[in-house]
């Protein structure tokens, strides 16, 4: 068929929709530049929806689980439209940052006063919160998608300053909000900053900047009770709200979290699942999103002293929904597990919320666990399966796997998942 007849060709946009919907996302990028139909229909909210419905399985979704301390991709799963982890696409755009010759990138600093470049927030959306500290003590902050390596960088705080406000170095970065719709984000982000010398007194103070408006704004949000500590280095964001985990006065650990685009002035204390009290939580509380829903799983142990053994089960809740001060908590899945000591709860699938990770201490291994059916399966170090999909975990390399009983407060662990419509950062 010769240029001429297929310019001849005439199809409906419905039809172009169903075809090109089909095809993989950088396909559907490069194929803007076709002709102006195509440009048209593609980035249209009735072809991203159609592309979106056609993206219902898992195995399509690329997502990664972070080893927050060490800066180490832990787990990571990806299919054709990427050929590696996300993992590796964010130690080259770290690499590639603190390695910038001088005036060769307006953005960065100079890479002789680059002291650190690190990740502080992961979120589900495709995009992470970087900070580059100076030799000075400088902190420059930005919002990046190192898959297309756009970056912006987050301007200094109230410049001019703000009328009253004179403590700005006792804020610390407390994650990202985001909100999605139809699997692209909407309104913006927004970059949370919190205040740590007032987390005790029942008043939170943020500094939040907003790419909708590019300024920063103060705001005190207060507590429904009394915390006793705060833990903001690992937060999970979700709809807009991030979510915490804070001591209480009896001593246990609550979920903590605010609604960033609301207009409220409270922040929600959610009491972690209630258990009898013959029941032991073997790991630390770790929470995760998987399907738009806060998850939160842990290995829970009940001691038989008559018969002298020990039943351990991994135990998975979902948040249904909160008020300001309880959750409506279902338990999900609850798997026997052979030996609890043996096992550390990772993540929940972020596409299927019926797969969990595991990490065996003894094998040095990791292990998926259906919630459904109770199958247990050992993953190799690397491992292709027939639909193109990759499952990658690390190579153990003598690395020292955190202890599970150390401060029960504490999450390594964090999900970035990779949105299934890719979108310039707002």
């Amino acid at each position: 068929m010769t240029h001429r007849e297929l310019n001849l060709i005439f199809l409906p946009d419905d039809l172009w929709m169903s075809i090109l919907a089909r095809l993989p996302l950088k396909c559907i990028t490069t194929s803007k530049l076709v002709c102006k139909q195509w440009k048209s229909l593609v980035e249209s909210e009735i072809f991203r929806g159609v592309f979106l419905s056609q993206q219902q399985n898992t195995s399509s979704s690329s997502w990664s689980l972070m080893w927050r301390e060490r800066q180490i991709e832990f787990i990571a799963q990806y299919g054709c439209d990427i050929p590696r982890s996300l993992g590796s696409y964010v130690s080259s755009f770290l690499a590639d940052m603190s390695q910038t010759p001088k005036e060769s990138h307006k953005l960065f600093p100079p890479r002789e006063k680059i002291k650190t470049v690190e990740v502080v927030a992961y979120t589900n959306v495709g995009l992470i919160l970087i900070c580059v500290k100076s030799f000075s003590g400088d902190r420059t902050y930005y919002v990046a998608n190192p898959l297309s390596q756009q970056t912006v960088k987050i301007p200094p705080p109230f410049s001019p300053p703000l009328a009253g406000f004179k403590r700005e170095k006792s804020f610390r970065p407390a994650g990202l909000a985001t909100r999605i719709k139809h699997g692209v984000v909407v309104s913006g982000y927004k970059f949370v900053c919190l205040d740590t010398r007032k987390v005790n007194k029942g008043v939170l103070s943020f500094m939040i900047y907003s790419s909708e408006t590019s300024s920063w704004s103060f705001k005190k949000v207060l507590s429904p009770i009394p915390l006793f500590g705060f833990n903001h280095r690992n937060p999970v964001s979700l709809n807009g709200e991030i979510y915490w985990t804070a001591p209480n006065e009896g001593g246990e650990y609550d979920l903590v979290g605010h609604d960033f685009y609301s207009e409220s002035d409270q922040y929600n204390v959610i009491p972690f699942p209630e258990l009898d009290l013959e029941l032991v939580e073997r790991c630390n509380r770790a929470c995760t999103i998987s399907q738009g829903f806060l998850m939160y799983m842990n290995i829970i142990s009940r001691e038989f002293l008559e018969e002298l053994r020990e039943e351990n089960r991994l135990c998975v809740w979902k948040l249904e929904s909160h008020t300001a001060d309880s959750g409506d908590w279902q338990l999900v899945a609850r798997v026997l597990i052979p030996d609890g000591f043996e096992y550390i709860p990772l993540t929940i699938h972020p596409f299927d919320a019926k797969i969990a990770y595991l990490w065996k201490r003894e094998h040095h291994s990791l292990v998926s666990v259906n919630l459904k059916n109770y199958k247990f399966v050992i993953h190799k170090e690397l491992e292709r399966r027939s639909d193109n999909v990759t499952i990658k975990s690390i190579s153990y390399s003598g690395y020292e796997f955190p202890d599970p009983t150390d401060e029960i407060d504490q999450t390594y662990f964090s999900t970035f998942v990779l949105t299934p419509w890719l979108q310039r950062i707002p």
